[in-house]
């Protein structure tokens, strides 16, 4: 599994990590609090199976989604 970016934030004082990873197939994004796993999607990638960038539209929409869950359920 190959990790694509990672970002680390504090939201009341709580420290949360999403990561991006790419499996060859899926992007699989996981949020984390303190540490502990507390949220994980996967995405198809591409027919070409390419890699997007760290810094791409697509990678920065998922970490979007992983963010906005942490902030309506306050975790």
């Amino acid at each position: 599994m190959e990790l694509i970016r990672e970002e680390n934030f504090l939201i009341s004082n709580k420290q949360y990590t999403v990561k991006v990873e790419f499996d060859g197939e899926n992007y699989i994004v996981s949020g984390y609090l303190e540490g502990n796993l507390v949220n994980q999607t996967k995405r198809s990638a591409p027919g070409n199976s390419e890699t997007y960038k760290p810094d791409s539209i697509e990678i920065e929409n998922l970490i979007y989604l992983i963010k906005e869950d942490f902030n309506e359920h306050e975790l």
